[in-house]
């Protein structure tokens, strides 16, 4: 260690003298640790937040009872099921409007609450008498602190205990209190069902069939549902690093290039093989950490801007409550710079074996140099040509959206690694035609000058194909999309105006009040049922002129209007034909 610190220091200088090279390297290496580290933070955040809800609405633990229709059943089922042996307790969910700004209320009877529901939320367990009183008898509500402003928007009247831990944008409130706060009297969204040890139930069909039971591993999570979303995140933060990483090796080998002589200069004053790996090893550690943390910042404070953004995407498409700040968690932090020291030995690997295996009185000369540079382009063409075959098979064997990614990755690094020796075939050929077509010497000497560079230029090059390669195909699938999602609504909403109803008879009264100055009106009856063993809903059209011609399908009979028109066809989304195989 004594003679490693000496060379640690002279190594160190180099950086000194070349400052730019310093900060393409540290730079490159932070930059790529910050996507990284920000999207880490972003899923860290968002899955923290399925939890929460998770425990609070009860899905992850127990069965739950919901209603094969509508959104919500009578109270006086709760008192019916237990008296037919279900230890159920009612809960109430429903949203208000606060201005912009959209509040999750949730309501449970604590009394009957099973152990653990809503702790996340109530805490009851570790309060004192007095507050489960007046949570009990008075219009109290636990809530985060962020969300006091909009409580008091609703009813300044309202008690308020902060509680830290429950999901942001959501009061927590005894089911009677929910019930006024929502305009739901009498209602119950959904009964938790804890296990009975003691007694067997009446089957539920006895009993009521407007419910049906859930078992816990079938209920509704927002993971699954923003799965796909987080696993694009995650892939782009791996290309980013990717093409960051490329940036970093170039810089590596870049500055080995140059300490060439440096190297040769201790090894011949008598300093061993083995303490000058010790040394460039020590130097890149020291960089990888420096960089790292300096990317773990960068990405907290990218991550915290994104946030409420990302928060806002995920309730609008997914309706998910996803906290909008962000807490600094060890495991995304730790995983940052863990990744920065992964990413500097995989991009410094080639270049210390390199420096460990060059001959001492080799090491300074060119030639060897690019001879030893030919024989990395002959590796590079045989992990490019083994990627391809890796994604051909996962084309045609392999099935989901990981394997998808995977997919796509190995096709993109192939490419990158079969970019070198195309590069070189191409010049080779040109210098042979220039020969061949007695060109002047000075393009024969630009064919060939710039093929004996190519391999310094390699790395650049495989980096720049990867970012271009990536903007043209993520541009490709956002534009698809957009064009896609507008096609969709251009054919959804035809109509000029669409007004939701609470019940039959104020549709009725709205119909009657609108006819008279409108060209026509197409009723929509909207029912949630299971279909298939899974979550459905039924649409009930009154089938037009309008419908006929905005409606595309991908697969029809050529009468469907008619048929549909007389009963005697269904219209089903792509969706349930791919998975339930029907037609």
């Amino acid at each position: 260690m004594s003679r490693a610190l000496p060379l640690l220091a002279v190594l160190l200088s180099h950086w000194r003298r070349q400052p730019l090279q310093f900060i393409t390297l540290f730079l490159g290496l932070a930059l790529a640790t910050a996507l990284w580290t920000a999207v880490q933070a972003i899923n860290a955040e968002a899955g923290d937040s399925y939890d929460k809800a998770s425990k609070t609405l009860g899905q992850s633990v127990y069965a739950q009872l919901v209603p094969r229709f509508g959104e919500d059943v009578p109270e006086a089922l709760f008192a019916k099921l237990r008296r037919a042996g279900w230890l159920v307790s009612p809960v109430l969910e429903g949203s208000v409007m606060v201005g912009e700004q959209r509040l999750w209320v949730i309501g449970v009877e604590p009394l009957t609450s099973p152990a653990g529901v809503g702790a996340a939320g109530l805490a009851l367990e570790n309060r004192s008498q007095s507050a489960f009183a007046e949570f009990l008898e008075q219009k109290a509500v636990f809530a985060q602190p962020d969300t006091l402003a909009l409580i008091e928007d609703v009813d300044s009247e309202l008690l308020v205990f902060e509680e830290p831990d429950a999901p942001q944008s959501t009061v927590i409130a005894d089911i009677g209190l929910a019930q006024q706060l929502l305009s739901r009297p009498g209602r119950v969204s959904r009964f938790i069902v804890a296990p009975n040890v003691l007694s067997k139930p009446q089957p539920l069909d006895d009993i009521t069939p407007s419910l049906r039971l859930n078992p816990p591993e079938e209920g509704v999570e927002a993971s699954r549902l923003t799965g796909s979303f987080h696993l694009n995140l995650t892939a782009f933060g791996l290309l980013s690093f990717a093409v960051g990483l490329f940036i970093v090796q170039g810089a590596i080998r870049l500055a080995f290039e140059d300490r060439m002589a440096t190297l040769r200069t201790l090894r011949t004053l008598g300093v061993s093989l083995r303490h000058v790996m010790i040394a460039l090893v020590a130097e890149l550690s020291l960089l990888a950490i420096v960089a790292g943390l300096f990317g773990v910042v960068i990405g907290y404070g990218l991550a915290a801007a994104l946030m409420p953004d990302v928060a806002a995407t995920l309730q609008g498409l997914y309706g998910a409550q996803v906290d909008g700040g962000l807490r600094i968690r060890p495991q995304w932090a730790l995983t940052g710079l863990g990744i920065s020291l992964a990413g500097t030995a995989l991009a410094a690997g080639a270049s210390l074996l390199q420096s460990a295996r060059m001959p001492l009185l080799a090491t300074g000369h060119r030639s060897a140099r690019h001879h030893t540079a030919q024989q990395q382009r002959r590796h590079l063409l045989a992990l490019g040509a083994f990627a391809f075959c890796v994604s051909g098979v996962l084309m045609w064997a392999a099935s989901g959206l990981v394997a998808a990614f995977i997919m796509l990755a190995c096709l993109l690094l192939g490419g990158a690694f079969l970019l070198p020796a195309f590069l070189e075939r191409i010049l080779g050929f040109g210098e042979s035609l220039a020969r061949r077509w007695s060109a002047s010497a000075l393009a024969q000497w630009f064919l060939s000058d710039t093929r004996f560079q190519l391999s310094g230029l390699s790395l650049a090059l495989m980096a720049l194909m990867l970012a271009i390669a990536t903007n043209i195909g993520v541009s490709t699938m956002v534009q698809s999309f957009r064009t896609a999602f507008v096609s969709f609504l251009d054919q959804r909403l035809a109509a000029s105006f669409y007004v939701d109803v609470e019940n039959p008879e104020k549709a009725a009264a709205m119909v009657k009040g609108v006819a008279p100055v409108v060209d026509d009106i197409m009723p929509i009856l909207s029912q949630e049922t299971e279909l298939a063993g899974a979550k459905a809903i039924i649409l009930g059209l009154r089938i037009n002129q309008t419908y006929k011609t905005n409606f595309t399908f991908l697969d029809a009979e050529s009468d469907i209007w008619e048929a549909l028109q007389s009963t005697q066809a269904v219209s089903i989304n792509e969706q349930m034909a791919v998975r339930d195989d029907l037609n």
